[in-house]
């Protein structure tokens, strides 16, 4: 009677090791449910960047095949004008920097065209000629 007594509390010892282990093992229930999280979270990124993918390829076989989004976006991004015109940058109304510098991300581009007249270089020419008369 003692023995099995002694050989209930020891199986009932290990099968509560086992549980314990089970659970909240290195190979438990607790470490699957932090994998399959992990997973999930890895899965939305990588749906988010195939996304993001797709945008950008979009985006090179414009610039690689149509010149007019070709210059919008040189014009848009770097800032680049043609000879006769003039670039004006606003800040955005949400932006709230008291500095000068702007960022291509946070500024309004417009570009109007130059008013008809002489250049500078025209204008500089024309008061030397002035000057030798």
């Amino acid at each position: 009677m003692f023995w099995r007594r002694v050989l209930l509390g020891a199986l009932i010892a290990f099968n509560l090791f086992l549980a314990y282990s089970i659970i909240f093992g290195s190979s438990g229930y607790v470490e699957y449910k932090e994998q399959a999280d992990h997973i999930m979270t890895l899965e939305t990124e990588i749906k988010r960047l195939n996304q993001e993918n797709a945008q950008l390829s979009g985006q090179v076989r414009l610039l690689r095949s149509d010149q007019d989004y070709l210059e919008r976006v040189i014009r848009e991004q770097m800032k680049f004008v043609k000879s006769n015109e003039v670039l004006y940058l606003f800040p955005d109304a949400s932006n709230n920097k008291s500095d000068a510098t702007l960022d291509s991300s946070t500024s309004n581009v417009t570009v109007k065209d130059a008013p008809k007249g002489p250049s500078t270089e025209e204008a500089a020419g024309a008061g030397q000629d002035e000057g030798k008369n």
